[in-house]
């Protein structure tokens, strides 16, 4: 359970780095605030008091919109510009009709609510709240095709020139709106994919390639030259005598030395609990290696809650002369581990 709601939170906060910032939502605002200025002028021009005067409105909200997003109180702001531009739609179609476009704020604002929804929700589902705001989208779509269908526009004499032009600049604002909106979730999906891809072959606690990955290597290796399997000394009473905590930096510790051997001649993995297995590609170098990793963990104490940790590790060290198939290879440098688990620990064993 711990687990999941980890991974839960974590999600949270990656979709929180694509949601759109105080920066960009004060942009957003002075970006309405203009275009409905510029509506103002378009009205006045065309002689439409009611909408001019509905517009005076509209210019007054986006005004308090940008204050709010100054302030970032962004909730309060998104509700109140989905208001907006709803009765704003609503009273464009009906004195103006279908022909300039305004219906297309239907497709951004179906958009819109899932993306919302993603971002905001917690869930794995679609909230009911955004399900029944896009039916109601779509109804009020339908339905405003069927009533400008028996019912003309209360305004009919703006011409065709203005008529086109508007047409126009709604259905480009509504396709830029569309196309912002599903990069950013694009975004997100490829930076959560990535994370899985990496959560999927990767040890959580220590970044180092996991048992899994590891086996894949294994199975795919054609130039082994060495395996070495490494077990923490004691590591149970590591954990009794300064918590689990404790022994998860002593882990970590390790795997901060291991990435340092990691490259094109030595590949590393947390195979198990306290052990990791090096896979060496070259037969003058595997075993010094594994005798100054040894050297460098004995002289080297974990410091933490300001205690310092004595620790020690012991390594079994096969070379593929000594076995025919991988398997025995593995088995051969386990078997080696537990012989200097037997005799002492706190060595390699070769």
């Amino acid at each position: 359970m711990h687990k999941v709601k980890t991974e839960n939170r974590e999600i949270l906060a990656l979709k929180a780095n694509f949601i759109p910032t105080q920066r960009a939502n004060i942009t957003m605002e002075l970006v309405m605030l203009l275009t409905h200025v510029g509506f103002a002028f378009w009205y006045a021009r065309e002689g439409l008091p009611i909408l001019f005067g509905y517009n005076i409105i509209s210019i007054a909200v986006f005004l308090l919109g940008t204050v709010l997003a100054v302030k970032n109180v962004t909730k309060p702001l998104w509700i109140m510009n989905f208001a907006e531009i709803y009765v704003f739609m609503t009273m464009n179609l009906l004195f103006l009709g279908w022909d300039f476009g305004f219906q297309y704020y239907c497709f951004g604002f179906l958009v819109s609510a899932l993306i919302v929804d993603f971002y905001a929700s917690r869930r794995q589902e679609t909230h009911w709240l955004t399900k029944a705001f896009i039916g109601f989208d779509i109804l009020f779509f339908v339905a405003m095709r069927l009533w400008l269908y028996w019912h003309p526009p209360l305004y009919r004499h703006v011409d065709g020139l203005s008529r086109e032009a508007l047409y126009l600049s709604n259905a480009l604002l509504t396709l830029l709106l569309i196309l912002s909106l599903v990069n950013m979730y694009m975004q997100t999906v490829y930076t959560l994919e990535s994370k899985l891809r990496h959560a999927a072959v990767h040890d959580a606690l220590t970044g180092l390639f996991n048992r899994g990955k590891m086996q894949e290597i294994l199975d795919e290796s054609a130039s082994t030259a060495a395996l070495a399997i490494l077990d923490i000394d004691h590591f149970k009473e590591i954990n009794d005598t300064y918590g689990h905590a404790a022994g998860d930096a002593v882990l970590v510790r390790l795997a901060e030395l291991l990435r340092q051997l990691d490259g094109e001649s030595v590949i590393v993995a947390r195979w198990g609990g306290e052990e990791f297995l090096l896979l060496c590609t070259k037969n003058d170098t595997g075993r010094a290696i594994c005798e100054d990793l040894r050297m460098e963990v004995e002289r080297t104490p974990v410091v933490y809650d300001g205690k310092h940790i004595r620790w020690t590790v012991t390594i079994g060290f096969a070379e593929e002369t000594e076995a025919d198939s991988m398997t025995s290879l593995l088995r051969i440098a386990d078997e080696k581990l537990y012989e200097g688990k037997r005799i002492g620990r706190n060595r390699v064993v070769a």
